[in-house]
């Protein structure tokens, strides 16, 4: 097991959870994927407006983002992950937010950071309208400047890396770039769905269902396609 996958299932530890959220265990409810079920919907936590991530001063990170579910915000940060270990110089302590209809600000406190930060990790985690626990992790880079150079979002049981879509002109890294892709397959104007894990797919929902029942390899990398994840019509900065 990679030490990223312990640091994931560390953080979702199903006790840490319920303890940040406040809930019974025993109103968790693990999601399951039928059998023939090829195509999930995405439900993000969030909507993450990186242009407005910034230091406010030393130890304390400011973001806006849009929260559909009340949810537990932490930051880890100065974090280094690899395969034989995981640092971090400091971490924050969790913060509860409940969801508004406009765009709240969060800033995020660590008083005991004493050395300049350069990496760290913004978790958020939820509990939805079915009692699943969801779960989103940003990585922060500040390289020179303040950007997210990595999206990790579990959809069911499973996590993936939302970051990077292949399969347009450009690469894909804002909403508003998602929504004017074209279909791989149709060149519609509007796709909706991203093959996982290897991503080299955009496709709108009928070329997905066609696609679907004639194959379950990508045709260009010739990976196996392990789900198809429709995204919706995504209006904000992260795919």
């Amino acid at each position: 097991m990679s030490c990223f996958r312990k640091f994931i299932q560390c953080v979702l530890n199903e006790r840490r959870v319920c303890r940040l959220l406040n809930i019974d265990p025993d109103q968790l409810h693990e999601p399951e994927r039928k059998a023939d079920q090829y195509i999930l919907a995405a439900q993000p936590i969030i909507k993450f407006h990186e242009r407005t991530l910034l230091f406010t001063q030393p130890g304390q990170l400011q973001f806006s983002m849009q929260v559909n579910f009340p949810c537990a915000v932490s930051v880890i940060f100065g974090a280094s992950i690899n395969d034989e270990n995981i640092n971090a110089s400091a971490t924050s302590i969790p913060q509860h937010f409940q969801p508004k209809p406009l765009n709240q600000l969060f800033t995020v406190n660590c008083k005991n950071v004493k050395k300049q930060i350069t990496q760290g990790y913004i978790l958020i985690t939820a509990l939805n309208n079915q009692n699943e626990v969801n779960f989103q992790m940003f990585e922060f880079q500040v390289t020179p400047e303040l950007r997210i150079s990595l999206e990790i979002a579990k959809i069911g049981a499973e996590y993936y890396e939302l970051e990077k879509v292949f399969g347009a002109k450009q690469t894909p890294k804002t909403g508003e770039e998602f929504n004017e892709a074209n279909c791989c397959i149709c060149l519609d104007e509007n796709p909706n769905i991203v093959a996982l894990p290897c991503r080299h797919l955009i496709l709108c929902k009928e070329c997905a269902e066609g696609f679907r029942t004639k194959s379950t390899e990508c045709p260009l990398c010739r990976q196996k396609i392990d789900i198809l994840v429709d995204m919706g019509q995504r209006e904000n900065d992260m795919v």
